[in-house]
């Protein structure tokens, strides 16, 4: 595993999740790509986190508040290009209340706009720690379902890997037509199952939640010091489950979480397009939802 080191228990339980794997027709490296984004960001991450922590510092001393941004900022973003936040603003505007295809998608518009981005629906939101839970969700005729990685589960046992590998499951239809028997909830008596109940034209989209920028991934180390939690969270998404959600009409999307400035959206934005280029895909071919507070 190179300068990548995974806790042992970990490793061995969900080495599925590990090693070498070919997406889009290429052959890619798990460690090695979080070895490689984790190298390529990390001065970006602590910068960042930095003047977040500062400015946190300041606004407890109500030195200064949180407010919106002027509307002729220039903001720069992964690719070099800059625009201002008024333009962003009537861009978003145009995609909401005009029914325009949001600027997300004009960025390799092939890729499936998920129903509820157009015209918005019931989202639900939970982990899919639980196969049976995470059939629940399938099941509940949501527009999307959050599958989230950051406030639905413990991060020290390997409840985030067992979620990661239940999704892998679904979205590859593993579990069409099939039960799964529940091996501590009860039913009357005998042990409760648990099946998938609509066609998957049917399913919600689904949505994977990863990890804040200030978190770590308290399993995984890079020299010694634990890696930013939602880097291995975008790689276990794209890696595992691209092909299939390509196969199926759908696609890879994230929710991105707790972001604080427009820097810190470039960060996002930069270590998507080093997934996209490191597994051979059309910029833009992984989405995001992010929530505009």
């Amino acid at each position: 595993m190179g300068a990548i080191t995974v806790r042992p228990d970990i490793y061995e339980k969900h080495r599925s999740l590990f090693g070498e794997k070919t997406v889009n027709g290429r052959p890619v490296s798990v460690e090695d790509l979080i070895e490689q984004l984790t190298r390529d960001t990390r001065d970006e991450f602590r910068t960042l986190l930095s003047a977040r922590h500062a400015f946190q510092d300041q606004v407890g001393r109500r030195e200064r508040s949180y407010g919106f941004l002027a509307p002729d900022t220039k903001i720069a973003d992964a690719d070099g290009h800059t625009t201002t936040v008024r333009d962003i603003r009537q861009g978003m505007l145009d995609g909401f209340f005009h029914r325009k295809t949001p600027h997300a998608w004009r960025l390799n518009p092939s890729v499936p706009i998920p129903a509820d981005t157009m015209k918005p629906g019931l989202e639900g939101t939970g982990p899919a720690i639980d196969i049976g839970m995470a059939m629940g969700a399938l099941n509940t005729g949501a527009a999307s379902w959050m599958w989230d990685w950051e406030d639905a589960g413990g991060d020290y046992r390997d409840q985030l890997y067992q979620a990661w590998e239940n999704l892998r499951d679904l979205l590859a239809h593993a579990w069409n037509g099939k039960a799964y028997t529940h091996p501590t909830k009860r039913d009357g008596g005998k042990p409760r199952q648990y099946t998938i109940d609509l066609p998957p034209e049917q399913w919600p989209t689904i949505f994977h939640r990863v990890p804040g920028l200030h978190l770590h991934n308290r399993q995984i180390a890079l020299d010694g010091e634990q890696v930013p939690a939602i880097i291995p969270a975008l790689l276990f998404h794209a890696i595992s489950n691209y092909d299939t959600q390509k196969k199926n009409g759908s696609g890879v999307y994230y929710y991105i979480p707790k972001i604080e400035t427009w820097q810190e959206a470039r960060l996002v934005a930069s270590l998507l397009k080093r997934v996209e280029e490191a597994l051979g895909l059309p910029r833009g071919s992984l989405k995001v939802k992010m929530l505009n507070e």
